[in-house]
């Protein structure tokens, strides 16, 4: 496997910090809220089940967590249209911000990293 540039390295860094700070927002706002284990879980497991794809550097579960991170964005719009001056919600509109743009950058520079290296490989095939 090739080595990540190192423009690849910091998005990736910054987008598993965003998404640790999301995680993080959504178990707070839950607990400043009340809220029972369920809701925990309906909160942070959709967030949780993409971490071994994301430990393990495959691309194509960025791609897949940022359409999730969609929905967070919805929910957490109307939080703030709902209450503007929620610090929690404001925080997990930055991370989800700064997630999505940080994994879609990843997504894109690590696949053309990972085609840069598979493309020598097939040259030398076609010309044996």
């Amino acid at each position: 496997m090739t080595e990540r540039s190192l423009r690849t390295g910091v998005a990736r860094r910054a987008a598993l910090a965003s998404l640790t700070l999301l995680i993080l927002a959504q178990a707070l706002d839950a607990w400043v809220r009340g809220a029972p284990l369920g809701i925990y879980l309906l909160r942070i497991l959709p967030l949780a089940i993409f971490l071994p794809g994301l430990i393990r550097d495959q691309v194509r579960t960025y791609i897949w967590l940022c359409f999730v991170i969609l929905l967070y964005f919805l929910t957490v719009v109307l939080r703030l249209f709902y209450d503007p001056a929620d610090p929690v919600a404001w925080v997990a509109m930055a991370s989800i911000v700064v997630f999505f743009n940080a994994a879609m950058l990843y997504a894109r520079w690590r696949s053309q990293e990972l085609r840069a290296e598979v493309a020598p490989d097939i040259s030398e095939v076609e010309r044996s």
